[in-house]
């Protein structure tokens, strides 16, 4: 992410898309059970709730601090994000096996997704 943040241009962002994908899914696969259970807990406890939406805001924030999301409203950058997480987490639980899509042609909309959140689409 750091390299993510201080890369010069839209050039250089868009040449790690493929790597920051990469590193998501893994992230999604490795935490899988953990993020499911967060999901959870967030429906029964308001602390839990509280802390995912401050999370989420400050990675709305850091997102729009992108020279390519200047101008974009939250809500533009905020849509994209559960896009990309969503497809993380499908492929982390093994659904696309069920649907015959590759995992390299799930990577390749997940850069699609991931270049809408950081406003290079």
């Amino acid at each position: 992410m750091k390299r993510l943040l201080g890369a010069s241009d839209e050039t250089d962002r868009e040449s790690l898309v493929p790597a920051m994908t990469r590193l998501l899914i893994r992230h999604h696969d490795d935490w899988s059970i953990y993020r499911r259970s967060l999901r959870w807990l967030t429906k029964d406890n308001p602390l839990v709730a509280e802390a995912r939406r401050s999370r989420r805001h400050r990675q709305v924030q850091l997102l729009r601090s992108f020279p390519s999301n200047k101008g974009r409203e939250v809500g533009e950058v905020f849509f994209a994000i559960p896009h990309v997480e969503a497809l993380c987490d499908t492929l982390a639980d093994g659904i696309t096996a069920e649907l015959s899509v590759t995992k390299r042609r799930w990577e390749i909309g997940n850069e699609r997704s991931a270049r809408a959140v950081l406003g290079l689409a």
